[in-house]
């Protein structure tokens, strides 16, 4: 849940801004989302399981997560909320811990478990890597998933994301520290072909 203060480069603090693709629409988070995330995610021990935050107890720990993002869009952080096209919020995206002098950045993200198993995080993922390749400039991106997760390693898979190895006990989920599978792609991999992207940078 970090966000990049740097602006230097003509692309690296583009920020934010609204993505959408053939049944998503990818936009900046806004404080009245709080509820809807809590709701449907956030306060779900199953959704959580595997992340590197706990499950949230009340919603205000979820403002105070949505409140971070909102005031990251001014240092050109880069977070999205995921949402359908009728505006249905089903999901967060963003990049964390860019770095300047390589190019690179860790992609994070999460998908309410009643929207699973519908390609949504695919979708979603695929998008951003375009948009950070293509139009923020990075070179390289790279991701993790606790072992004890495979369907996010098949969702960076379909991304075009390579397995570079097993870092162990990398992170500390609801579990316990965690071994986590290592997932990489550059700008010039080539990437599966995207449905109807559109990007409003």
């Amino acid at each position: 849940m970090s966000f990049s203060l740097f602006h230097s480069g003509p692309h690296l603090g583009l920020g934010t801004h609204r993505i959408e693709t053939e049944r998503l629409v990818l936009r900046r988070f806004r404080m009245t989302d709080a509820q809807d995330m809590f709701d449907t995610w956030t306060s779900d021990a199953e959704t959580a399981r595997f992340m590197r935050w706990t499950r949230h107890e009340d919603v205000a720990e979820t403002r105070a997560t949505v409140s971070y993002w909102v005031r990251s869009y001014r240092f050109g952080g880069y977070e999205w909320a995921v949402t359908l096209k009728d505006g249905t919020l089903i999901g967060s995206i963003g990049i964390m811990d860019i770095s300047e002098g390589e190019l690179s950045g860790e992609l994070g993200y999460c998908i309410a478990r009643p929207y699973w198993n519908r390609g949504y995080g695919t979708e979603a993922l695929g998008a951003v890597i375009d948009y950070m390749f293509d139009r923020v400039g990075l070179n390289r991106l790279e991701a993790y998933h606790a072992v004890g997760n495979p369907a996010s390693g098949r969702i960076m898979e379909k991304c075009g994301m390579k397995k570079e190895g097993i870092c162990r006990e990398k992170y500390r989920t609801a579990d316990g520290l965690a071994d986590c599978a290592h997932y990489a792609i550059l700008a010039k991999d080539v990437r599966p072909r995207r449905t109807n992207p559109r990007d409003k940078a």
